[in-house]
């Protein structure tokens, strides 16, 4: 058998079926015999082939195999794969059997999950009969980000999910305050002990949004549940994360003196959103901040440029 496999632009999916070029060709062509074989039986033994392709949604295949189709059986099928035939055509001369070749044409619509299919070619020239089992399996590539998104948020602890960030930027201020002379020793740690308290409380809360999301996750994975429920759990999961986005508000706003002293004012309304790059939630790669370089680091602007060496924006580690 010999396999050649390109890929198709998903743009000619809207173009009609037959206009379609090649983008994946299988000839199954092996082992008729080199004469005579059929002399021994009234009738020829069935070749067994076996070919996969691998694909996603709104992609189209085509596959090709040796002589003329007679029937397909589906093994397994699924709504989003479609399966259609032409007749057998010749590619070679006309005294040439094994020249001629049918088409089989996959077209992927839109999936919610990722899909599979089976089905058995009956196909025969003049010297052979074959059954090829043809599998198909299908990527929902819409639910990529999706499925990474809510992999991390499962992952990672509610405090490094969320306010890690306003955290250690307290602790760092406070020690800061505490060589400046402006707290004492025992009120440093209390007041580290209070924002810790809080923040462990407050992110807290969104433990069961977490775990919703991590079962919504594994039904996902397992074909239970749609894309649009893994998309609404961690809609859910953001939605728990309000009170949170406020609490960080709220202790930022307790150092805003001596933040103030550090770097310019903090833009309003900073919202807590989803990073990918870092892997969390963070107020603090917000574009009236600063930006990333080609290399992936998160820069702060002039004027912020002490929270580059407080905060060290890093990429998660893998």
């Amino acid at each position: 058998m010999h396999i050649f496999i390109r890929t198709i632009n998903p743009l000619l999916f809207a173009k009609p079926f037959s206009a379609l070029p090649l983008i994946l060709s299988i000839t199954a062509c092996g082992g008729g015999g080199d004469g005579g074989s059929g002399d021994n039986s009234a009738e020829a033994s069935t070749i067994n082939e076996t070919t996969t392709i691998e694909t996603a949604e709104f992609n189209q295949e085509t596959t090709t195999v040796a002589g003329t189709i007679t029937q397909i059986d589906a093994v397994r099928e699924h709504s989003g794969i479609e399966l259609s035939q032409t007749r057998q055509t010749s590619i070679g001369t006309q005294d040439d059997a094994k020249s001629t070749s049918s088409s089989i044409y996959v077209s992927v619509q839109e999936l919610q999950n990722d899909a599979d299919a089976r089905y058995q070619i009956h196909h025969s020239t003049a010297t052979d009969k074959y059954i090829t089992t043809l599998t198909i399996n299908a990527k929902n590539t819409s639910a990529l980000d999706d499925i990474a998104k809510a992999e991390q948020i499962t992952t990672l602890s509610t405090n490094t999910l969320v306010l890690a960030d306003e955290q250690r930027l307290c602790n760092i201020l406070l020690q800061l305050e505490y060589l400046a002379g402006m707290t004492n020793p025992a009120t440093m740690d209390d007041t580290k002990a209070v924002i810790a308290e809080l923040i462990d409380r407050t992110t807290a809360a969104s433990q069961s949004a977490k775990d919703q999301l991590a079962k919504a996750l594994t039904d996902y994975r397992e074909g239970k549940v749609s894309e649009q429920a893994l998309k609404q759990s961690i809609a859910e999961m953001e939605a728990s994360l309000e009170d949170a986005a406020s609490v960080g508000d709220d202790v930022l706003q307790e150092f805003d003196k001596t933040l103030t002293a550090l770097i310019k004012e903090l833009p309003d309304q900073l919202q807590l959103t989803y990073d990918p790059i870092q892997g969390r939630y963070t107020r603090f790669t917000n574009e009236s901040l600063g930006q990333y370089t080609e290399t992936g680091e998160w820069q702060f602007d002039t004027g912020y440029d002490w929270l580059n060496a407080a905060l060290q924006m890093k990429a998660k580690q893998n």
